[in-house]
Parts: structure tokens; sequence; C-alpha cells
């Protein structure tokens, strides 16, 4: 009794997976829609209006902002996918049809790649922020400048490890 229970069990584990498809799709999707905001927010930019260079600079830093938020959906659909669906065994195939980047063997790789994505959008999105500062004396731009410092310190850490 206690053995088929515990297959009846297995049996629904193994067809549960399969609701990680919500997910993978999500991601998809979000990535997707990422892309196209990206791409209207720049052509709008230069069609729409006369701007000036700050405004160009800081929405090319938007776009590339979603771009890369899509990439890391994408990146996590593909790996949801890799993981659970595709491969679910513990044996980690690297495909020649799949570009390296994607190839994720755990979930801790995932982790790991996708932090440093996250530290790489974190710092974009402070250089945005930077442009609209106003400096009043040299302190507010040395704490600028070590702010910048610590940026390049944690880029350094995560292309260490």
């Amino acid at each position: 009794m206690k053995e088929k229970l515990l297959g009846y069990f297995e049996d629904f584990m193994r067809i549960a997976r399969y609701f990680i498809l919500i997910a993978i799709f999500s991601s998809v999707l979000a990535s997707v829609f990422l892309f196209i905001w990206s791409l209207k927010h720049i052509t709008f930019l230069f069609f729409t209006r006369e701007v000036t260079e700050k405004e160009i600079i800081v929405s090319i830093i938007t776009s590339i902002d979603f771009f890369l938020i899509g990439i890391i959906s994408l990146i996590f659909a593909w790996s949801l996918y890799e993981l659970f669906i595709r491969n679910p065994n513990d044996k980690c195939e690297r495909n020649a049809r799949v570009p390296p980047a994607l190839v994720i063997c755990s979930l801790d790789e995932l982790k790991d790649k996708l932090s440093k994505i996250i530290i790489i959008l974190l710092i974009i999105t402070f250089f945005k922020y930077a442009f609209y500062l106003e400096y009043e004396n040299i302190y507010e731009l040395m704490a600028f400048a070590v702010a910048i410092f610590f940026i390049a310190l944690s880029l350094y850490f995560t292309k260490k490890s």
C-alpha cells in the first residue's frame, strides 16, 4: 500500500513539473514585450520631436536596460526549460546549437549568471540616474567618484568568480 501510494505521488510529481511551462511562456512573452518596448522607445525618440543630447543618452541607456531585462527573461526561460522539461535528469548536455551563455546545468549556475546580469543592470541604472545629478560642491562630486569606484570593484569581483 505504501509503495503504491508513493508510486502515485511520484507520477503526479513527474506530471506537475510541466507547470513550469507557465513560467517559461510568461518569461518568453515578457522578453518579447521588452524588446518591442525598447525598440518603440528608441524609434519614437528619434522621430517625434527634437531632443537634447542628454535625453538621447538617457533614452539609449533606458533601452539597454529594457534589452538586458529581456535577455534575463530569455535566459531564465531557456534554463527552466532545460532543467525541468527537456533534460530533467542530472546529466548536462552541451548542445552545439545553443550559445554557451544559455547552457546551464543547475539552479546554482542559473543564479550565478542572472546575478551577474542584474549587477550590470544596476550599474546601468546608476549611470542613467547620474546624468540628472546636479553637483553643488566638490564633496558631492567626490561621493559620485567613490560610488563609481565601488561599482567598478563589484564588476571586478563578479568577473573574478
